[in-house]
Parts: structure tokens; sequence; C-alpha cells
């Protein structure tokens, strides 16, 4: 009883820290500290309920951009211009640029896993130290000035070398990507909604590396993961629209006082 209470728990604080520039992983290290429970495995299950619900906020943007990448793959073998084939429409370069984010995100992500121990992911240093990182970025935000630019080839990489590095416990992955989208000066809206489709194939890919794990996990304990796949989807559905509301209204570095507080707690905490 005790482990279904604890993976609902856990799959609360998924909801709500996943689209909010708070930081999933880095309160999933603090929770599954103070449980005494560190489970990598079940942390990718909850992040793919929360792919789930992105899947289904998003899914006009999702299949506009499958559906036309798709033609214009189709277009360029018979067109004289095959540049304005592939890239011409905006969702035929989302297409392209989603792909494009997710090689840094792949190659950091890679990286972090060869060289971090799992212990280093809950580490309370690590994860107090990341914190104060994500609120001084937020409050940074607020000196953002969108200029509607589309994003680029240079946009894409840096929203996904940002993504790669919130790998990291508590780099907040919604705050970085979506604050980088809107330093490079793209509008409030477009740099969220590259933000949190970028995150569907890169946690698919996470998902993958784990698939072992994650089945194993799902043998011993499918109900509880069951339990909070669903509680982390339905917090987290009500969350990501919370989330575009505090986009569109520039108020991203509201929640900055609260990643630095709470990074100083835990860092103070972490030399008792």
């Amino acid at each position: 009883l005790m482990d279904f209470l604890e993976s609902l728990l856990l799959g609360i604080i998924q909801g709500i820290t996943e689209w909010l520039p708070l930081s999933s992983s880095g309160h999933l290290a603090l929770a599954q500290n103070a449980l005494g429970e560190t489970s990598i495995a079940y942390d990718v299950v909850l992040h793919l309920a929360t792919v789930v619900v992105a899947c289904i906020y998003l899914r006009g943007d999702i299949k506009s951009i499958v559906l036309d990448w798709l033609a214009g793959v189709r277009e360029a073998f018979g067109a004289a211009d095959k540049k304005a084939a592939l890239f011409g429409r905006k969702e035929r370069l989302w297409g392209w640029l989603i792909l494009l984010a997710s090689v840094p995100t792949a190659i950091i992500g890679l990286a972090i896993e060869k060289y971090f121990s799992g212990d280093d992911f809950t580490s309370l240093t690590i994860v107090g130290a990341g914190f104060i990182v994500t609120g001084v970025f937020l409050a940074a935000t607020k000196l953002a000035r969108p200029a509607g630019r589309q994003i680029g080839a240079g946009g894409a990489l840096a929203i996904g070398t940002a993504q790669g590095a919130s790998v990291l416990s508590s780099l907040s992955r919604s705050g970085l990507t979506v604050g980088t989208g809107i330093f490079l000066g793209a509008s409030l809206e477009d740099a969220a909604r590259f933000s949190f489709l970028a995150l569907i194939p890169a946690t698919l890919g996470a998902a993958l590396l784990k698939i072992g794990e994650i089945g194993a996990l799902a043998s011993s304990d499918l109900a509880a993961m069951a339990a909070g796949s669903v509680a982390a989807a339905l917090v987290g559905y009500a969350c990501l629209e919370a989330m575009m509301r505090v986009v569109r209204g520039g108020r991203m570095h509201w929640f900055a006082p609260y990643c630095v507080a709470l990074g100083v707690c835990v860092l103070a905490w972490s030399l008792l």
C-alpha cells in the first residue's frame, strides 16, 4: 500500500513540475531522497506519461507537422526547387527543426549518462545548485524581448542543447528550453510550442534506452506504476495549460524566487 501511495505522490509531483518551470527531475530526486527510494527507470515512466499529455494537448500541431513534412518530402522528389518543397512552409520547417534539436539533446544526454552515476542525479549538492541556476535563468527571462522571429537551425540547436543540459537534476527543462527560445527572439507562443514538441522525441529516446529496466519495473510493480502514470498525466494536462498561460503572459520569472530559495535550502540540508 505504501508503494502505491508513494507512486501516486511521485506521479502528482511529476505532473505539476514537468510543465511549470520547476524541474520535475529535481523534485522527484528530493522526493525519492525523502522516501529512501531511487529509480531512474520510474522517472522515465513518469516522463512518458507527461509526453502522452503533450501529444494530446498538441495533437493539432503534431498532425499538421507530420502530414505537411511528409508531403514536403514527397514533393521534393519531383520539384525543381527542392529547398522550397522541403522547408517552404512553417510546418515542414518545424518537422526538420525538431529532428535537429534532438541531436544535441541526444549527444549531451548520452554523455551525462556515461559520466554521471545514478547517485549523482540525486545528490543534494547537485540538485540544490541546479535549482539555483534554474532560478537565476528564470529571473533573467524578465529581460528578454520576444521579437516574433522564426525559429531557425541555430535556434533549434540552442533549444536542443538546453534540453540536453536539463538531464541533470533540477535544471528545469521547460524553463531552459522555453526561455532559450524567448531569448532568441521567438514569439512566446512559438517558444513554448516548439519546446514542448521537442520534448516528445527526446523522452521517447530516453525510454528506449531504459526499456529493459522499465519492463522489469512493470513486472514487479505494475499497479503502482500505472497509478503514478495516470496521476502524472491528469495533473500534467492541467499544468501544461497553466504553463501556456504563464508563457503567454511573460511570467516565467515569477517562479525564480521559489527555485532559488529551494536550492539554498537543499544546499544547506546537504551540509547537515
